[in-house]
């Protein structure tokens, strides 16, 4: 059976003529006007998909700044809903950056939180002092100030990474060099300088 299948080949053949007759004539239910419509539709030339790059270049936001913002606008009112605090942001980026603040206020006990129910509005009660001033710390806005450090000192040259170079508040001799080929060679220079 299997030789016999390279040799085989398929009939093309009509509808028998007894089942010719039998067949429905074709109803459209439209007019001309809208056929014509309808395969204007059709036959339209489709847009090209393209791959949006928006999100790749998004400007970087500071915590710090969001801080200072909402720090002003929660001294004013005393009181205010998080949904009037995120009224003005542009982007969701700014909504996440003004939540980070807020955590930060509320580990500093500067600022307290209250929802009467589940999912329902985050109202934001201010508990810190007027005139004190509050500083957020650099934990989410390390990457914007790694750039600066990379771009003003030569420490990049030397292996150390961004996040190592004075962005985590230690002194100079605590900062632990990333390991390369040559870091026995760079540990004893270090230790001996």
């Amino acid at each position: 059976m299997m030789s016999a299948t390279g040799i085989m080949r398929p009939r093309t053949v009509g509808l028998d003529p007894g089942y010719q007759s039998v067949l429905p004539d074709v109803v459209l239910g439209v007019d001309a006007e809208r056929f014509a419509a309808i395969a204007a539709l059709a036959l339209r030339p489709r847009l090209v998909p393209q791959v949006g790059l928006d999100h790749l270049h998004v400007p970087k936001v500071s915590v710090r700044e969001q801080a200072a913002i909402i720090v002003g606008r929660i001294r004013a009112a005393r009181t205010i809903s998080f949904r009037r605090l995120v009224a003005d942001c542009e982007s969701p980026l700014l909504v996440v950056a003004r939540f980070l603040a807020l955590l930060e206020l509320y580990r500093d006990a500067a600022v307290a939180f209250d929802q009467a129910t589940p999912l329902g509005d985050l109202t934001v009660r201010w508990t810190g002092g007027q005139s004190q001033e509050y500083t957020i710390s650099n934990e989410f806005d390390a990457d914007l100030e790694s750039e600066s450090d990379v771009d003003e000192n030569s420490d990049a040259e030397q292996g150390l990474t961004a996040m190592d170079v004075g962005t985590s508040g230690a002194d100079e001799d605590d900062v632990e060099p990333r390991r390369g080929p040559d870091a026995e060679d760079e540990t004893e220079e270090r230790e001996l300088s």
